[in-house]
């Protein structure tokens, strides 16, 4: 879903997207998935092609020039519980257990958002008023997390306007991304081993809930969270989102 996010971000805005990057991680994702099965029995090849597809990982990161291949909303949803952990004193969680969880949660994001023909555009909020949203919800985080809100913010009235005009053509092509759904993903966690849920983390799907509204603030990149506040969908289909995830 990193993949689709770095796309919409260019379709958006502009920021550029190349092909070979996404090809390199889906080569390390298909790599990973056939050999889930044989993890938890420390397989020897199977801990070989995981290793193989984290390699890869870092590769179509190194051609893009940046992390956008492999890391996009689900990555932010996992820094922001890694932040609050730490402000709040909290033993910290493998960042990329929780990112498996998050993978779910933005697959189902974009399942609904796939199928949403008719959006409720919000009115171009105020920087003034989102920032003060901003410092309310993150609190001791608020002055790191505002600079990379105000450069994203810049962007909104025209995103908005672009995906007024087009949704139905951009709806058309998220859809023709081919991206998992929510279960597929789930069903290689659990056949790896790994956490599936959000219970698995120790974490209570308010706690989820209040993640989905907020992690997007916290770094100017575009992401399937932008897009689902941007279409009018989150806040009211975060709970929507967190039972098609499953998790």
């Amino acid at each position: 879903v990193s993949t689709a996010d770095w796309w919409l971000g260019n379709r958006l805005e502009g920021s550029g997207f190349e092909s070979l990057p996404g090809r390199i991680v889906d080569e390390a994702v298909a790599r990973a998935t056939e050999n889930a099965a044989g993890l938890p029995a420390a397989n020897e090849a199977s801990h070989e092609a995981l290793a193989q597809a984290l390699v890869l990982s870092g590769v179509s990161m190194v051609v893009a020039g940046s992390s956008s291949p492999a890391s996009g909303g689900e990555h932010l949803l996992s820094h922001l519980w890694d932040m609050e952990a730490l402000i709040l004193g909290r033993e910290l969680r493998l960042h990329g257990a929780q990112v498996g969880v998050a993978t779910c949660l933005c697959a189902a994001l974009y399942q609904e958002l796939i199928e949403l023909e008719s959006p409720n555009f919000p009115k171009t909020p105020s920087w003034p008023r989102t920032a003060e949203r901003i410092r309310i919800a993150h609190g001791e985080l608020a002055e790191a997390v505002l600079p990379q809100a105000e450069k994203k913010f810049a962007g909104f009235a025209a995103r908005s306007a672009l995906l007024g005009a087009e949704w139905p053509q951009i709806r058309a092509e998220l859809a023709g991304l081919g991206l998992p759904t929510a279960s597929e993903i789930r069903t290689v966690l659990e056949t790896a081993g790994a956490p599936a849920t959000l219970e698995s983390l120790g974490i209570e799907k308010d706690e989820a809930f209040d993640t989905l509204s907020r992690a997007r603030d916290i770094r100017d990149r575009y992401t399937v969270l932008d897009l689902a506040f941007e279409l009018g969908f989150f806040p009211g289909g975060i709970r929507q989102v967190i039972a098609r995830a499953g998790v």
